[in-house]
């Protein structure tokens, strides 16, 4: 609950659906492939607020030396509507029992359909990582 209203509390909704899968697959003994893939959209809004003209607000409007405000969009500036999908790939090939090398890339990108504060912010990237691994005897 928010007090967002001088006369009720206003509700603040928010949902989530989070969808997830990996494979990881042994090509050879030597050489791993792994695939992930993470999709995320969310959803946020609260009720409107509820301003109505009465006695009261106008008093409190002349002490405060307020205009007659608006209160018709307050409740949209912080809806939240996005999408954030994140895909990577992986390769691990090992040249001995000791030595190996790996290579993944991962894929980001976020779409913002209500730009809240700082307006839409949606974008994407790619991220490529590689390096040699030693391994541990009994890892």
């Amino acid at each position: 609950m928010h007090f967002g209203s001088l006369y009720t509390e206003t509700d603040y909704e928010s949902t989530s659906h989070i969808f997830s899968a990996s494979l990881n697959y042994q090509l050879t003994p030597k050489l791993n492939l792994m695939l992930q893939g993470n999709l995320s959209s969310s959803k946020a809004s609260f009720d409107p607020i509820q301003m109505p003209d009465t006695d009261e607000r106008r008093e409190a409007e002349e002490i405060i030396h307020a205009a007659d405000y608006d209160y018709s969009t307050v409740h949209t500036y912080s809806d939240l509507d996005y999408r954030f999908l994140n895909l990577r790939f992986g390769l691990n090939y090992k040249f001995s029992d000791t030595f190996g090398w790996n290579l993944d890339v991962d894929y980001y990108d976020l779409t913002d359909n209500q730009g809240y504060v700082y307006g839409v912010e949606s974008g994407s990237f790619y991220v490529i990582r590689s390096g040699f691994m030693i391994y541990r005897p009994g890892s």
